[in-house]
């Protein structure tokens, strides 16, 4: 009887501290399971934080880019137009210079053409023209 009574308290106590056993396991992992879903809400949140970063980063590098583009273009343009410069510069200085060539034969030509007409004339001629600013003595 006392030994049915015993079996039966230790049969008891198995099963309180199974149960207890049983809750505080089940708890452990709800806490456990709490903290995962916690960490995994984290770590998503972060993940989507990147994400928006690596957007924004990406609009800023295709902006630059657009930019950069624009002042390419923009440089290519200028460079075109001081290149067509130049060659208009150089076209001038070729023109300048053959209407130099062009002048000096006129000129000498001209300074000819003086000589041939020059008309000696006498000493007593050229007196005549003299003024008191011409005279040296």
């Amino acid at each position: 009887d006392m030994l049915l009574e015993m079996e039966s308290k230790v049969r008891r106590e198995i099963e309180v501290a199974a149960d207890n056993w049983i809750v505080d396991y089940a708890s452990a992992m709800r806490a456990q399971l709490r903290n995962f879903m916690d960490r995994d809400a984290s770590l998503r949140e972060e993940v989507q934080d990147q994400h928006k970063q690596r957007l924004l980063l990406h609009q800023q590098l295709s902006n630059r880019s657009d930019e950069l583009e624009l002042k390419s273009a923009e440089l290519y343009r200028v460079r075109r137009e001081a290149d067509a410069k130049d060659c208009e510069h150089h076209e001038l200085i070729r023109a300048l210079r053959n209407q130099q060539k062009i002048d000096r034969k006129h000129s000498a030509r001209a300074h000819r053409i003086e000589m041939r007409e020059a008309v000696p004339v006498s000493y007593t001629h050229l007196r005549d023209h003299e003024t008191p600013d011409h005279l040296v003595c």
